[in-house]
């Protein structure tokens, strides 16, 4: 799997899936049978985990979904103290917690929960492959 990286159309570098994907196939074709070593496989099942996540992990969602939930929380007049992550995620953890007894404040604070939880069902999702090989179970199984 040969294609360019978006900054040369005439590049023949190898994309960073199809580095991961030989490293997985390598350590599942010809590392993982010769293993014996009950500590050593499972350590080579997380590196076969390690390396399909590297492969499908796709661009990191961090910075869009910040983005998202600052634009929610300032449509309800919220104050953030800062603009990076940390300080959107800290005034969304303080919008859900603080006293209320508005019908409108708590219908607000539902959208803002539902969205969190939608940003970590994803992580769930995209990490699933890393859960299995911690489990000592190879990506597929």
């Amino acid at each position: 799997m040969m294609s360019n990286d978006g900054a040369d159309p005439g590049s023949t570098r190898p994309l960073d899936e199809a580095l991961w994907r030989s490293v997985e196939r390598s350590l599942t074709d010809v590392v993982l049978p010769a293993v014996d070593d009950a500590f050593a496989r499972s350590t080579v099942l997380q590196l076969i985990s390690l390396a399909r996540y590297g492969a499908t992990r796709g661009i990191d969602p961090t910075g869009s979904r910040v983005s998202e939930i600052r634009a929610l929380l300032r449509g309800y007049g919220v104050v953030l103290n800062g603009a990076d992550a940390a300080a959107v995620y800290a005034a969304a953890s303080a919008f859900l917690t603080g006293p209320t007894d508005d019908n409108a404040v708590v219908a607000r604070r539902l959208r803002v929960r539902s969205l969190l939880l939608d940003h970590l069902a994803d992580d769930l999702a995209a990490n699933s492959v890393l859960m299995k090989g911690f489990h000592g179970r190879l990506p597929d199984a």
